[in-house]
């Protein structure tokens, strides 16, 4: 999936801090694969399931 050259994409693309995006593979309202294509567009970012950020929080006992 590709994003299209809209301003707020284009401003995505210049964010120079570290992004951590966080989704539910099983979210219906907005497909996991559009977290891909955003995660492809951030220069510094990471993308983690809701499901393995549930159990490091159960990890260190949060929850």
């Amino acid at each position: 999936m590709e994003i299209h050259s809209t301003y707020q994409e284009k401003r995505i693309r210049v964010l120079d801090v570290p992004v951590l995006v966080i989704h539910a593979t099983e979210d219906k309202v907005l497909p996991y694969v559009h977290s891909l294509a955003l995660v492809n567009e951030i220069h510094y970012s990471s993308l983690l399931t809701k499901a393995q950020v549930m159990k490091n929080i159960s990890l260190v006992g949060i929850i």
